[in-house]
């Protein structure tokens, strides 16, 4: 008789939420990761993650997913004849992440003559409550 118990059931830590986002350029090779500030919302369906960001953002619309507390998400565009791949990989605890953003662009169009391909990171933290859930809170209580 075959098994049908696919094993434990997974836990997934709560990362739902509007997060403000620090990058902070660690290192690279060919090319370097901009140290920059962001605020994405993640929107959370059991172990599965979407970003919502605005439309100029690239990582609007990526998906993921979460591991206990680790959360990884990735995405890519094409620009040109370049394919950047872009992808964060973090630890929430609580109202705070930590963990690493990784940018490579790659040749995407052959032949051509694509200069400047690498690899970088960034240091990234997190912290939930960004300035639509405290304007979010304020309206609730107000109802």
């Amino acid at each position: 008789m075959e098994s049908t118990d696919s094993g434990p059931t997974p836990v997934c830590v709560d990362a739902a939420g509007v997060w403000d986002l620090t990058l902070v350029s660690e290192s690279g090779t060919g090319i370097s990761c901009p140290s920059r500030t962001l605020t994405w919302t993640l929107s959370q369906s059991g172990c599965g993650l979407t970003i919502e960001a605005p439309a100029w953002d690239p990582a609007n619309g990526a998906t993921g997913g979460i591991s206990d507390d680790r959360v990884y998400i990735d995405w890519f565009r094409l620009e040109g004849c370049y394919r950047y791949t872009e992808s964060i990989d973090v630890v929430v605890h609580g109202d705070t992440m930590t963990g690493t953003y990784y940018l490579v662009r790659g040749q995407e169009v052959y032949p051509a003559y694509c200069p400047g391909l690498g690899m970088c990171s960034a240091a990234l933290d997190g912290v939930r409550g960004g300035p639509v859930a405290l304007v979010k809170r304020s309206v609730d209580r107000k109802q």
